[in-house]
C-alpha cells in the first residue's frame, strides 16, 4: 500500500491520535507548571511605607519633650529607644514581606536567609504558621545587618519544620530591581525557589487573574488550527483521489 493510499485511508484516526496526544501533553505540562513545588520555597512582595500625616505631625511635637526629657534623666536607654523610633517613622521608605516555606515532608536543617539591596534598615520583624514566640523571638536575634554591602543575614536557623511558613518583614530603604531576587534560601541539601508575588491593576490585572483559562483557551484554537489543517490536507487527498 502506497503512503499516500495509507494516510487517506487512516487520515481520521491520525486526526484524532494527534489531538489525543497533544491534550495529554498539555494536561501533563501544565500539570508540571502549575502544581509542582520545591522543598523550600520563597515569596516575597514590595510594598511602600507611608507615615499617614496625622500620626506624624503629632510625633513630631512630642519627639523634643520626650528627648529633653530623657536627656535630663541620663535615661540612655529610653533615647536610644525614641531616635529608633525617629528613625522608623522618618527614614522607612517600603516595606518587603518573605515568606519562606518547607513543603516537604522532612525538617530542614541549618536555614541560611541572605537579604540583599537594603540600603537603610529600620526595622524587622519574625513570625510563623506554626511558630512559637520563643522560636520566632530566636531567629530575630540572629539578624546581622552589614551596612557597607546592604546585606542581612539570619544565620544557623537551626530547623523548619515540615509544612511551616517562616515570615520575615524588612522595613527601611531596599532597592527593588526587576531582574535580581533580593534573597537566597539554603540549607543542608538544597537551595529554595524565589517566587515574587506583586499586586497589578486593570488590563493587567485581567490577564494575571485569568492566565489559567487564557493559556488553556490558547492551546484550543491552536489544537483547531492543526486539526483544521490536517482536515484540509485528507480533503485534499481524498479529491486527488476521486
Amino acid at each position: 500500500m502506497k503512503m499516500k493510499e495509507w494516510l487517506l485511508k487512516n487520515a481520521k484516526f491520525i486526526q484524532a491520535l494527534v489531538a489525543l496526544i497533544t491534550l495529554v501533553l498539555f494536561i501533563w505540562g501544565a500539570v508540571k507548571i502549575f502544581f509542582s513545588t520545591s522543598d523550600l520555597e520563597v515569596v516575597y512582595q514590595y510594598s511602600d511605607a507611608e507615615l499617614p500625616s496625622s500620626i506624624g505631625g503629632k510625633y513630631s511635637k512630642s519627639l523634643g519633650p520626650m528627648v529633653e526629657y530623657f536627656k535630663k534623666e541620663k535615661n540612655t536607654e529610653q533615647l536610644n529607644n525614641v531616635f529608633e523610633v525617629n528613625d522608623f517613622l522618618n527614614k522607612t521608605r517600603n516595606k518587603v514581606k518573605y515568606e519562606i516555606t518547607n513543603n516537604s515532608k522532612y525538617t530542614i536543617k541549618n536555614l541560611d536567609i541572605r537579604i540583599k539591596n537594603v540600603t537603610n534598615l529600620t526595622a524587622w520583624g519574625v513570625s510563623g504558621n506554626i511558630l512559637q514566640s520563643v522560636e520566632s523571638n530566636a531567629i530575630m536575634r540572629k539578624m546581622r545587618s552589614d551596612n557597607s554591602t546592604g546585606v542581612i543575614t539570619f544565620s544557623g536557623i537551626e530547623k523548619l519544620p515540615p509544612q511551616t511558613t517562616l515570615i520575615i518583614n524588612i522595613w527601611g530603604d531596599i532597592r527593588e530591581y526587576n531582574l535580581d531576587d533580593p534573597i537566597i534560601a539554603t540549607y543542608d541539601g538544597g537551595s529554595s525557589e524565589i517566587i515574587r508575588t506583586s499586586l497589578v491593576k486593570g488590563f493587567d490585572s485581567f490577564i494575571y487573574e485569568n492566565s489559567s483559562f487564557l493559556v488553556v483557551m490558547l492551546l484550543l484554537l491552536n489544537i483547531g488550527g492543526f486539526l483544521f489543517i490536517v482536515d484540509s490536507f485528507y480533503k485534499k487527498i481524498k479529491m486527488k483521489n476521486e
